[in-house]
């Protein structure tokens, strides 16, 4: 049910990525998936339109790391980790990320959005990176906030939207120490 790699699953028959493999209480095969950049890129840019997107996300994160957001992780999600050519008949539009992140020295959240306006404004991250980006900062919530917040993705993410099927989505660090490896993946595979 996984690929070689072993971390990131394949597609059940409904296209959708797994919500868990074997036992669900389980850690280790259950969603979000643990996977390395270059295995986001090796796995879902398989086509012209996913490699743009992909190019884009990159862009996107190497904005972050611009900006000082070098820590915390990402949830990858939406119709880019399903097979959408067999549930919908489309290629994806972007990818769907929340980035849990640290503040960089010296910004607060409103700084940092001030000073960084293309990555933090509404649409303006899928305009520019083909990225529908959400963000959460976990020092600036109390316990029972960030709780509310994290259980608020899972449960949006941990289903489909229009026939409510359990699947699963990814999780990668947000470090830039892979993202010339995927870039070299992404521009080998074109």
């Amino acid at each position: 049910m996984t690929t070689a790699s072993g971390a990131v699953p394949i597609w059940n028959s409904n296209g959708l990525l797994p919500s868990y493999i074997g036992n669900p209480a389980a850690n280790s095969m259950r969603s979000p998936y643990r996977c390395s950049l270059a295995e986001l890129v090796s796995q879902f840019g398989f086509t012209v339109a996913r490699r743009r997107i992909l190019s884009g996300f990159l862009d996107f994160r190497d904005a972050l790391h611009q900006a000082g957001v070098l820590q915390g992780l990402q949830w990858v999600n939406g119709s880019f980790v399903e097979d959408v050519m067999q549930r919908r008949r489309r290629e994806p539009g972007d990818i769907d990320v929340v980035t849990f992140y640290y503040l960089p020295s010296g910004h607060t959240q409103e700084t940092l959005r001030n000073a960084f306006p293309d990555l933090f404004t509404p649409g303006r991250a899928k305009q520019l990176y083909h990225t529908d980006a959400h963000f959460m900062e976990p020092n600036t919530y109390s316990m029972p906030d960030l709780v509310r917040h994290i259980a608020y993705w899972t449960n949006l993410w941990g289903h489909t939207r229009e026939t409510y099927e359990w699947k699963g989505y990814l999780q990668i660090d947000l470090a830039n120490s892979q993202d010339a490896t995927a870039r070299n993946i992404l521009a080998n595979a074109n």
